[in-house]
């Protein structure tokens, strides 16, 4: 592609309308561009040029930059057959998993640090004495975390979140 020089362009290669004399577009520079846009679209889009479709550019773009972010979404996330996960955007590590009372040890630990964990509980029998029901992390690291439990309804299986870096 080439930026307009005939005569009447801008010394920036611009158009201009006045002062006369306005820009001259020829019909080298309209080829140009129209073979700029064709293979902009033929490159990026699933259908050949349609002289019906004036929106057959943004469609091509619209679709190579959906293609692009579900690639790149599905390189940063890893699932494994026991419903555990990992998510990185950027720096920040996400990961996710079931686990019970007792030692629980990420799959992949995280390169630096474990901030935070969260869990709700998936077995928590109401035995009408919600005082008795605690259940706490004891420890957490990169590696991963000790879960403790009292009360009359061990042992306790949770679903958990964690973040880190």
């Amino acid at each position: 592609m080439f930026r307009i020089d005939s005569e009447g362009a801008t010394p920036e290669n611009g158009f201009k309308s006045s002062p006369p004399p306005a820009t001259i577009v020829t019909g080298q520079w309209l080829t140009a561009t129209q073979e700029e846009i064709c293979n902009v679209i033929e490159l990026l889009g699933t259908n050949p040029l349609n002289p019906l479709d004036s929106a057959q550019m943004a469609q091509a773009i619209n679709q190579f930059v959906n293609a692009t972010i579900a690639s790149a979404l599905s390189d940063m996330v890893s699932y494994s057959e026991d419903a555990t996960g990992q998510l990185q955007i950027g720096p920040v590590i996400l990961k996710w998993g079931g686990g019970s009372e007792g030692g629980n040890v990420f799959a992949e630990p995280f390169p630096t640090a474990c901030w935070r964990v969260v869990f709700a509980l998936t077995n928590n029998p109401d035995d009408g004495d919600e005082s008795d029901e605690v259940v706490r992390i004891i420890s957490k690291d990169q590696y991963g975390f000790n879960v403790a439990t009292s009360g009359d309804h061990l042992p306790a299986t949770f679903d958990w979140f964690a973040i880190g870096h």
